[in-house]
């Protein structure tokens, strides 16, 4: 896969392209964790998610030889005004298609989010990773992120009456 592999900003017509990227990503992460079981209804949800908020969202996509291959989403957090540093990078989602990942790809797409977000003097980037996936583990710790906070969980079943 010699192709070039070019980055840049999401338009509206790449939105279904990304939808379906997101969708492959959505499955890895539910064989690692069933809890990640996308709904009937998630395709379409997330495509007018995109939609919606395409405006305060950065979407970055990497195209090589006309077809996208991957894409990084982020977004500007902010936190409670009782924090001196308010405003940090939160990278929502990275997918890259399992044909294409170990060539850099990932690493180009987090590289030129992390551009954007410095640009704007946001200098703390955040992002989830979940620990039952290897390759997001990996790659994340290899991007140069180190964990801090560990999300914990529980299940509760709930009972009528």
């Amino acid at each position: 896969m010699n192709e070039q592999i070019i980055i840049r900003k999401a338009t509206r017509i790449d939105l279904s392209d990304v939808v379906t990227l997101w969708e492959e990503h959505q499955e890895y992460h539910a064989e690692c964790d069933p809890y990640f079981e996308r709904s009937k209804d998630a395709n379409p949800g997330f495509q007018k998610y995109l939609e919606d908020h395409l405006e305060e969202l950065i979407l970055y996509v990497a195209v090589a030889d006309e077809k996208m291959v991957g894409f990084v989403l982020g977004e500007v957090a902010r936190r409670p005004p009782c924090f001196a540093s308010r405003e940090y990078g939160m990278i929502d989602d990275l997918a890259v298609t399992a044909a294409w990942r170990g060539q850099g790809i990932g690493q180009k797409l987090v590289g030129r989010m992390m551009e954007w977000f410095t640009e704007r003097r946001i200098h703390r980037i955040e992002t989830r990773v979940l620990i039952s996936n290897p390759l997001a583990s990996k790659f994340w710790k290899k991007s140069g992120f180190d964990a801090y906070m560990s999300f914990v969980y529980k299940d509760v079943e709930y009972r009528n009456g």
